[in-house]
């Protein structure tokens, strides 16, 4: 089943930042949105802060 990531970034300081992506497998779109989390930690951590927060969710789409 195909998936669309949706994302948000919220950085103080700074317009939020949305986007999505689509994914050929609801598995591949729940690993990136993963990696992202982990990324937006890694950031937060390098700042000494949690200023970096994001929002990822997997949806599933439907084949029509």
């Amino acid at each position: 089943m195909k998936a669309l990531l949706l994302v948000t970034w919220i950085i103080p300081g700074q317009a939020m930042s949305s986007y999505q992506v689509p994914f050929a497998t609801i598995t591949l779109c729940r690993e990136a949105a993963q990696s992202l989390k982990a990324d937006a930690s890694k950031l937060s951590g390098e700042t000494g802060s949690k200023a970096y927060q994001i929002s990822a969710l997997c949806v599933a789409q439907n084949s029509n």
